[in-house]
């Protein structure tokens, strides 16, 4: 019923006085789906998002180090008696328990890439969602503003006859005047804006195509998540995931620097031969530790207040971010409250007047002033009420992009 009425209106606006805003016949029209795939595959952002998280798996492959491995051969000393013939193989076997640590942080690395992609994900539908139903925003009140236009331009042409033949005053005259200027104004300021909402459109899909949201009516938009699913908003918006992620990686950072303080190994072999005698041969393995604690040890504490922070912001985010989101709840009830009220009470009124004024000014009873200041009320109420369902439908895109791709 509530799309009902504003689409009959918008109807009877467009058999009333048509659409001026006029595109190249190049522009192909695209419903927001179709376009969100087009963004998928072409914008730039989503693909270092995408190649960031390539990157941080084949980083992840750098965790196991062993190191340069030795090779020395030798035969033979200078001045002496004895031929000494041999060779040796020596491998850096590292800090394993660091390299363990190592392995895990660049796991958790890989999370807070693939987090970055999500949230990349979710700002990219939010921006692709808002500009497309601003723009269908903008298109209608468009039509709003052009009727008012046609409107006043008879009005001018009717007060500056009645100038002429002194029924009205020049104050009156101007004041109509003026109006027109006004409107004409905002007209223009209509089609800037317009156009500056398309710029972003090709922005976003990255495409040499020119493409227009298909859908031309304003609606309401229906959310996908409610007040009851609070818990689970908040878990899958991006900030929390990303501070989650921070704090992992804290813990396992931690867990590097700890790890500090193991042994470093390396293992050898040697195979020698003094004069006759053949395969001497010899295996080592060597423990290298650091026996002054202290830097380390201040490294640990450095990393464990670092976790203390990461621990504090996650706790703040969490807290903040379900404050925004029951703020965001509330909006959009005080919003859907105005909405309800326009649909049952001003724009059928808004109708009435239209349908009245028009119907007294062809029977003559009201003159054209008169008329227009009863469309202008009726025009004035239409636009009012895209204004609020613009507003409301930007809050339902902000808390919808949250759940997006869950």
């Amino acid at each position: 019923m509530k799309k009902t009425v504003l689409n009959h209106l918008t109807l009877l606006l467009l058999i009333l006085m048509g659409f001026s805003h006029t595109y190249a016949q190049d522009h192909t029209r695209m419903r927001f789906d179709e376009m969100w795939k087009i963004v998928e595959e072409n914008n730039i952002l989503l693909k270092n998002a995408e190649n960031q998280l390539l990157r941080s798996q084949k980083l992840k492959g750098t965790s196991w180090d062993l190191g340069m491995t030795k090779f020395q051969y030798a035969d033979g000393d200078i001045n002496a008696p004895l031929r000494d013939h041999y060779y040796s193989f020596e491998q850096e076997l590292g800090n394993i328990f660091e390299m363990s640590a190592t392995h895990k942080y660049w796991k958790k690395q890989n999370e807070l890439s693939g987090q970055m992609v999500n949230q990349t994900r979710k700002m990219l539908w939010k921006v692709l969602a808002e500009q497309y139903y601003s723009w269908i925003w903008q298109r209608n009140k468009q039509i709003l503003i052009q009727q008012w236009i046609d409107l006043f331009v008879k009005a001018v042409e009717y007060s500056n006859l009645q100038f002429l033949t002194g029924e009205t005053s020049m104050l009156s005259k101007t004041i109509i005047e003026t109006r027109l200027y006004e409107l004409r104004t905002e007209f223009q300021h209509t089609e800037f804006q317009l156009s500056a909402i398309e710029k972003e459109i090709d922005k976003l899909l990255n495409s040499e195509e020119k493409i227009l949201p298909a859908e031309d009516s304003l609606y309401k938009l229906n959310m996908i998540v409610f007040r009851d699913s609070l818990d689970a908003i908040i878990q899958s918006h991006p900030e929390i995931g990303i501070s989650k992620v921070m704090y992992g990686l804290s813990e396992k950072n931690l867990g590097i620097v700890k790890s500090g303080l193991g042994p470093n190994v390396s293992v050898g072999y040697l195979n020698q031969q003094i004069e006759q005698i053949k395969d001497l041969r010899s295996y080592w393995v060597e423990l290298s530790i650091p026996l002054w604690f202290a830097p380390q040890r201040s490294r640990i504490q450095a990393a464990k207040i670092d976790l203390e922070m990461a621990g504090n912001q996650l706790n703040y985010t969490q807290m903040k971010v379900r404050k925004e989101i029951e703020k965001l709840f509330d909006h959009i009830e005080l919003y859907g409250h105005k909405l309800d009220f326009y649909n049952e009470k001003a724009l059928p009124n808004a109708k009435l007047i239209t349908v009245n004024a028009t119907s007294m000014y062809q029977s003559g009873e009201i003159g054209y002033l008169e008329f227009v200041q009863n469309m202008s009320e009726s025009i004035r109420i239409q636009e009012e009420y895209i204004d609020f369902l613009k507003d409301y439908n930007l809050l339902v895109i902000n808390l919808n992009s949250y759940y997006i791709n869950e």
